[in-house]
């Protein structure tokens, strides 16, 4: 069996640590370390770990308050295990979350890193993320693929980049690290809600939404940069293009195909996506942005059939083949005028 370690920071988080601590002891799979790192914590935090009695529990005793991004980074050394998990202290996880993770991850032997839904404890809210690796890197130009306390991925994997949680990434050190590191492996979701995620006030999430904002963006325009994406394609812009929330208009259509010729062009681009996700992402927004215009001309079918069409076609997208015949018929009928 593949050995997991579990890593759960805690700093001053008495009134839930215990919940969460439980939660990991009461897997359905047992072969796992729990890492609890306490970040020097002033409470109870102590005394509640010091209530537990299980061999799996290694506690380690930070001399001062180091922060998140130096735990994390420090944990991936301590680790002993072949499967890295994420865990906070004020969430709970279901049962079979470290199973079902480690049933994902040996039979995708190609995917390092897999995620799960999560919903907001006390709700029914559910946090939603892409499964396929395909959709989780177009996600990336829109928000972080995975949701971070439902992490698990493979140790040796990671390390073998040299890549690490950046200090300059503070309070996004997740988006940053996950599209960095998905230039190395595939990646993966599992549909399954398998975690309970605590929100309220005190979060670092929430008390530095200002500073996260701006690491965030920082990072997105990284990420850009890094696919050969222009500057000057905005990144609103282009998350509206994926989600066919821009004005249809000709001048979009344009803007789009040039994006999308960029792309191509560039080889980091092919190496992050692929060619045939490139081009069938490109048929999809301006199959979108040529119906919602509600004109049927000969050029932008000429713009569809740049597109990897062909296997749109044996997909079944009927929607194409339409579009294709009013552009000819459209065309035939102004000859005609």
């Amino acid at each position: 069996m593949k050995i997991v370690s579990v890593i759960l920071p805690f700093y001053n988080a008495e009134k839930t640590l215990g919940l969460a601590i439980q939660s990991i002891l009461d897997q359905t799979y047992t072969d796992f370390e729990l890492l609890l790192y306490n970040d020097g914590s002033t409470d109870n935090s102590l005394a509640v770990v010091n209530g537990f009695s299980d061999a799996r529990i290694r506690l380690i005793n930070l001399p001062s308050n180091i922060g998140l991004i130096d735990i994390l980074n420090q944990s991936l050394v301590d680790a002993k295990g072949d499967y890295w998990a994420r865990m906070d202290a004020d969430d709970v996880a279901f049962p079979d979350r470290l199973s079902k993770q480690v049933d994902f991850l040996n039979q995708h032997t190609d995917c390092g890193i897999c995620g799960t839904q999560m919903r907001i404890l006390g709700t029914d809210e559910i946090i939603h993320k892409p499964l396929n690796d395909a959709e989780l890197r177009w996600w990336i130009f829109k928000s972080t693929p995975f949701s971070h306390p439902t992490v698990m991925l493979k140790r040796a994997a990671l390390l073998n980049t040299q890549l690490c949680f950046r200090k300059e990434a503070y309070v996004a050190e997740d988006y940053d690290m996950w599209w960095r590191f998905a230039y190395h492996t595939r990646l993966g979701n599992l549909p399954e809600v398998l975690l309970e995620y605590r929100i309220h006030p005190t979060q670092e999430s929430s008390s530095k939404q200002a500073i996260q904002a701006d690491h965030f963006k920082a990072s997105q325009a990284a990420f850009c940069a890094s696919i050969g994406s222009p500057k000057w394609f905005q990144i609103d812009w282009i998350n509206q293009t994926l989600t066919h929330s821009e004005s249809a208009t000709f001048k979009n259509i344009i803007k789009t195909n040039q994006w999308f010729d960029y792309l191509t062009q560039s080889a980091s681009a092919q190496a992050f996506f692929s060619t045939s996700s490139i081009q069938a992402k490109r048929l999809d927004c301006l199959l979108s942005l040529c119906k919602r215009i509600q004109q049927y001309h000969p050029f932008y079918s000429i713009l569809l059939l740049k597109s990897d069409i062909r296997s749109a076609l044996k997909a079944g997208q009927m929607s194409i083949i339409s579009f294709l015949v009013k552009s000819l018929i459209f065309w035939k009928t102004r000859q005609i005028e």
